[in-house]
């Protein structure tokens, strides 16, 4: 069997120890933790629920009325969520309302569309497609997401497909 280069191994072992340090909720450069055991596969309905709450968020971004956004939002959101990208934070379903409401009048028919949605856990990732109003891309988002127990979304953290978020080639 092939064996990947020491470096390799050693940044393999490194993020499996982050992994685990963060999926329970601490730091993972706490010493004194041992590592806690993976939390069980999502559920058949637990699963659909996590999908269901991103695709209503999604559609959230292109409703026609401001009273469908909302109620879009209500059902996805769990109440004291944050959202969090590179210009802008929100709070709450209120705040993330008033954050599209204005996305949505300085660009109007701009649409956002799921492209893939990864799921583990409490967790998410959501590979996205900005289009313009004749359904053109106008480019591609990500967003790292976590759930409730409930199959709410508590946090979205966004990231932009542009050049100032790449990290610089090696």
């Amino acid at each position: 069997m092939n064996q990947p280069s020491t470096p390799r191994r050693h940044h393999a072992a490194a993020l499996a120890a982050l992994s685990l340090g963060l999926s329970a909720g601490g730091s993972a450069w706490a010493a004194d933790q041992a590592p806690s055991k993976a939390p069980a596969p999502l559920s058949a309905t637990e699963r659909a629920q996590h999908q269901a709450a991103f695709q209503a968020y999604t559609d959230a971004w292109a409703s026609p009325s401001d009273g469908l956004r909302l109620q879009r939002l209500t059902d996805s959101l769990a109440a004291g969520m944050t959202y969090q990208d590179a210009s802008v934070r929100a709070e709450g379903v209120a705040g993330v309302n008033a954050m599209i409401a204005g996305f949505q009048h300085q660009s109007p028919g701009v649409t956002l569309k799921l492209d893939d949605l990864l799921l583990w856990a409490d967790h998410g990732l959501a590979k996205w497609s900005m289009m313009d109003p004749k359904g053109a891309l106008m480019m591609h988002g990500f967003d790292a997401i976590t759930y409730d127990a409930a199959g709410h979304i508590k946090g979205i953290v966004g990231f932009f497909d542009i050049p100032a978020q790449r990290a610089a080639p090696r």
